[in-house]
């Protein structure tokens, strides 16, 4: 197990100024209340996934689930936000074409992004959108009607390799495991996965059991716990 992102009751996430946070709503906590204990857990998880690959440094991450609602796009945007407080520069690419939520997150149009870089309708730099010093958003744009055909491509594949090579890290939202078959397609084309579990949504041999049987072989795995 990769890391773990405490659940804390509403009294125990007031932080000095009173403001109560709630780890599983879509927003950026490591932006805004960087001193709450969730946010060191986002910093502790950074450094995790920091000394992880001993041989070369991690490019590019692909994040999943085994159902909805476990948490994943929220420990995505913070992971990246932490990433880049650090001074790394991270890109966010939002590859839930079937259910997108970055954009709400970052509260960002979404307009264009990722389907319509992949049908060539936009590049990437009139596509991608700064958040925050040093991190950058690739929204999903327009849900298309098969996203396994754009995702499950060349144009993918060269996308990221030609976005690693730009930014430090990248890190990229994808539907949970029982939704589509997006992220073993992904994880072939980057360093790892991090498969998030939150404990009450799904139990850890049932997320074991969809994690293993739809990625086994493919690419190396990390587990969190959200």
């Amino acid at each position: 197990m990769l890391g773990v992102i405490p659940h804390f009751s509403k009294t125990q996430l007031l932080n000095p100024s009173q403001e109560v946070l709630d780890p599983f709503t879509p927003q950026v906590i490591v932006r805004n209340t960087p001193r709450s204990p969730i946010s060191e857990s986002y910093r502790m998880l950074q450094a995790n996934l920091k000394f992880l690959s001993s041989d070369k440094a991690l490019k590019a991450v692909t994040v999943t689930s085994s159902l909805p609602q476990e948490g994943k796009s929220t420990v995505s945007a913070n992971l990246a936000a932490v990433i880049a407080q650090r001074g790394s520069k991270v890109l966010l690419i939002d590859a839930d074409l079937h259910k997108p939520v970055q954009h709400r997150i970052w509260d960002l149009s979404n307009e264009v992004g990722l389907s319509n870089m992949l049908v060539n309708q936009v590049n990437l730099g009139d596509a991608i959108k700064p958040v925050i010093e040093t991190l950058d958003v690739l929204t999903s744009g327009v849900v298309p009607p098969n996203p396994a055909v754009l995702l499950d491509s060349q144009r993918m594949a060269s996308l990221i390799n030609h976005v690693a090579s730009r930014y430090d890290f990248v890190i990229i939202d994808t539907p949970s495991l029982n939704v589509a078959a997006d992220a073993p397609i992904l994880g072939k084309m980057t360093d790892g996965v991090l498969l998030v579990s939150r404990p009450g949504v799904v139990d850890s041999g049932s997320a074991a059991f969809a994690f293993w049987s739809s990625l086994v072989r493919l690419f190396w795995a990390w587990w969190l716990m959200a």
